[in-house]
């Protein structure tokens, strides 16, 4: 933490903060979410002139050779039909939100971790649409791709795993 910096938990579009009042809005993986226009004009309200806005969020994992094909083919193709329509903004990197104040070019950046298949594993399974697929299906539709992966990933040796991170800045 930091001396001059206040954390505080509020809702996107009625923070109850002062008016012009902050230098930084930052929602990272949040922005989906949001009532967008009452969004904007809270930013707006709240934003000093010159306040920084940025979006934040993650998209597609990936990992190289085989296991990241069968990754891809989960996420796609097995989870796939159960992301809710407003996942698409995340992966998207909130391209289609419409930003009323200037925008900066942000730097291409990429999240990147070194996991075990079995990490890997427990990251897919806190997955929303995990959790659907194996509400309507069972376990069982989560398993065979676990199963899957491991048949692709036999060792115990780490590997790198990516996400392109989607940063969007704007200055009011």
């Amino acid at each position: 933490r930091h001396p001059r910096v206040e954390y505080r938990c509020v809702t996107a579009e009625a923070s109850g903060l002062a008016d012009a009042s902050v230098d930084l809005v930052v929602a990272a993986q949040a922005a989906h979410w949001f009532d967008w226009p009452r969004f904007c004009d809270e930013a707006t309200r709240i934003g000093r002139p010159g306040a920084l806005i940025a979006l934040v969020s993650y998209g597609i994992p990936t990992l190289a050779g085989e296991p990241g094909r069968e990754l891809a083919h989960y996420y796609h193709d097995v989870a796939g039909p159960y992301w809710l329509p407003e996942r698409a903004l995340v992966v998207s990197g909130y391209r289609e939100l419409v930003m009323p104040w200037p925008e900066i070019d942000a730097p291409a950046i990429e999240m990147t971790v070194i996991w075990t298949r079995d990490e890997l594993v427990g990251y897919a399974s806190t997955w929303s649409a995990t959790s659907r697929l194996v509400a309507q299906h069972g376990p069982s539709a989560f398993d065979a791709f676990a199963r899957r992966l491991a048949a692709t990933w036999p060792d115990a040796e780490p590997r790198i795993v990516s996400w392109p991170l989607g940063i969007r800045l704007a200055r009011r």
